[in-house]
């Protein structure tokens, strides 16, 4: 077990390290000077003390991303992502690993972030390219912090700023599209008898939440003293469609309580009124935990409803290539266009930083922006007309 030199066909003579620690034999080669394998040396004996593996470090990122993949819940402890969540950063890792997943970890650099984002410059949206690299730091992190890797190669590199001209323009209903498909929600539900769709949609639209936090929404979340709905869970269908599971909210500053209109708390009574008979007539006694939107046997309903009654009040709406997640857009719309303060929509919105607001709905605070200031510009233009013509 020592140091010693060997001979190489293209690079002279270089230094091989072969060390033996608690009976196992490591080696390293490639050095160019003895004093280059005497740093390695002592690196292998601090990494071992430290209690990392030292064999980590060689294998190729691929493999250490789908063991951090398969062992989450190990890594993040009591933040264990949702099983929805867990399907999108499968997705981000195997995208991660078509490109770069061959590459050794010791040999991981920014080089190779730069190649992800080339490779996926057409293929995907900025927002989803610039997750996929969160995800990739995450997980380099987490080998630190459980002693997997002596560091993050790439820990320094910055994620991508999303350029406002990259940000796609969200779907939003104009006021008429809005008067629109509420009529037709309105005519489907009473050609039903069943005010349940028009109920989804007028909640959609009033609050901006989410589908799965709408099917999760139950009566003792409503407070009509004090005119509010509380949000603090969501649905999760990931164990099939028909088997939802209540969940928390997708961040946690989803949590969060959503003020409602004398008009709206109105609408929600008569809704109220109306299940509570639905109950008398089978025999059952209505209860605060149940749903809102429900299924025919008062359960939650399956992934595929809402979407399916969407589809079918959209069209006798005239609604084309607009989805049921515009609804939270349109409501994010009208509050913006009320005038409501950035900080106070991002708390209705559920949105973890005020960033993330600016990022979807930047361009239509800008819209806003320069219309006042159009408008303050002709206010004032008209001011010093009328000053001119008294000095005439």
């Amino acid at each position: 077990m020592g140091m010693k030199q060997y001979p190489t066909k293209t690079a002279g003579k270089l230094w091989r390290l072969d060390i033996k620690i608690n009976g196992k034999v490591y080696t390293r080669r490639g050095f160019a000077t003895r004093q280059e394998a005497l740093r390695a040396e002592a690196k292998l004996r601090d990494e071992i003390d430290r209690g990392m593996n030292p064999r980590d470090q060689y294998q190729t990122l691929a493999t250490f991303l789908i063991y951090w993949v398969k062992n989450l819940e190990r890594f993040r402890d009591e933040h264990t992502p949702q099983n929805g969540q867990q399907v999108r950063i499968r997705q981000h890792v195997n995208n991660i690993n078509a490109v770069i997943g061959a590459t050794k970890i010791k040999d991981l650099k920014k080089q190779h972030v730069l190649e992800l984002r080339e490779f996926y410059a057409e293929k995907h949206a900025a927002r989803t390219r610039k997750q996929m690299e969160i995800i990739l730091k995450a997980a380099l992190n987490d080998g630190v912090a459980e002693n997997f890797l002596p560091y993050n190669p790439i820990a320094q590199v910055k994620a991508p700023k999303i350029a406002r001209h990259q940000v796609k323009k969200v779907q939003a209903l104009t006021p008429e599209q809005q008067i629109e498909l509420l009529s037709a929600s309105k005519a489907y539900s009473d050609k039903l008898n069943d005010p349940r769709w028009h109920m989804m949609i007028s909640i959609l639209i009033e609050t901006g939440v989410r589908k799965g936090e709408l099917c999760a929404l139950q009566w003792k979340h409503i407070d009509f003293e004090d005119r509010c709905i509380y949000v603090g869970q969501s649905i999760d269908w990931s164990y099939g469609e028909t088997k939802g599971r209540i969940k928390s909210t997708k961040t946690e500053a989803g949590e969060r309580t959503v003020y409602l209109d004398d008009q709206f708390c109105g609408q929600l009574k008569t809704y109220l009124t109306w299940f509570k008979e639905k109950c008398l007539q089978i025999g059952r006694a209505q209860s605060p935990d149940d749903f809102v939107l429900f299924s025919d046997d008062f359960c939650a309903v399956n992934k595929t409803t809402p979407q399916s009654r969407w589809n079918t009040i959209a069209k006798k709406a005239g609604l084309k290539n607009f989805g049921m997640h515009a609804l939270r857009h349109t409501f994010a719309s009208n509050m913006i266009h009320t005038g409501i303060k950035p900080v106070l929509l991002s708390s209705q919105l559920g949105h973890s930083k005020i960033t993330t607001t600016y990022d979807i709905y930047g361009t239509l605070f800008e819209e806003l922006a320069a219309n006042e200031v159009r408008e303050a510009r002709s206010e004032w233009k008209s001011i010093r007309a009328a000053s001119h013509d008294n000095l005439l």
